[in-house]
């Protein structure tokens, strides 16, 4: 993937199905999801279902960067400083989070309450000052390993420096962790996130 061109997107309804899907291949293993959809038999499409919601009510906020071509190989998805990464409850039921307990059941909703909750309050402390947020990067995973996860993220690091910003990113995997810290972003926090959950690492990059 060496000299990809990355741009920055105008995404086009044909679009989504390519990102939702790679979104869903790419995280319902990682430890977050496993442990939210713990028990769950495919949770590849229980990480879709839930993606397509968490699409719904945010897209409009994101700064979106992909591949140049006619295929999305891969893609990553940021608030900008002084994007709204909040919503409202009513919009969070009104694209189809109030079904969460009928379909995932009341113990696996609870702890997607409980993670949620504990994410805002990371990302609350960390955003007093206004940066550029990381929410989600992602790429095929035959295409893993080449590169294409740095490029996607260069642009926006030069962005942040050309405005003054730092950039932040939440992860749960300590693999993507250390990817971060090779592209220049520092650890803050490291901490549980609920009684036998996964870890949460802040880390931040500074121009």
């Amino acid at each position: 993937m060496n000299g990809t061109s990355i741009r920055r997107e105008q995404l086009h309804p044909d679009d989504e199905n390519q990102f939702l899907k790679i979104f869903a291949e790419t995280f319902a293993y990682e430890p977050m999801f496993s442990f939210m959809l713990e028990g769950r038999d495919d949770l590849v499409e229980d990480t879709l279902w839930i993606a397509r919601r968490k699409w719904l009510l945010m897209k409009n906020s994101y700064a979106i960067w992909t591949n140049d071509g006619p295929h999305i190989h891969g893609f990553s998805w940021w608030l900008p400083p002084q994007a709204q990464s909040t919503v409202s409850l009513w919009k969070q039921l009104k694209v189809g989070f109030a079904l969460v307990p009928l379909k995932f059941g009341w113990r696996r909703f609870q702890r997607m309450l409980e993670c949620s909750a504990h994410e805002r309050k990371i990302l609350q402390a960390a955003t007093q000052t206004p940066c550029w947020v990381l929410d989600v990067i992602a790429t095929e995973p035959s295409m893993q390993g080449q590169g294409l996860g740095h490029q996607m993220m260069e642009p926006v690091l030069e962005l942040a420096a050309q405005g003054g910003h730092t950039c932040y990113v939440l992860t749960h995997n300590e693999r993507n962790a250390g990817f971060y810290e090779k592209t220049g972003f520092q650890m803050e926090t490291e901490e549980r996130v609920c009684a036998n959950g996964p870890m949460a690492y802040g880390l931040r990059y500074t121009p």
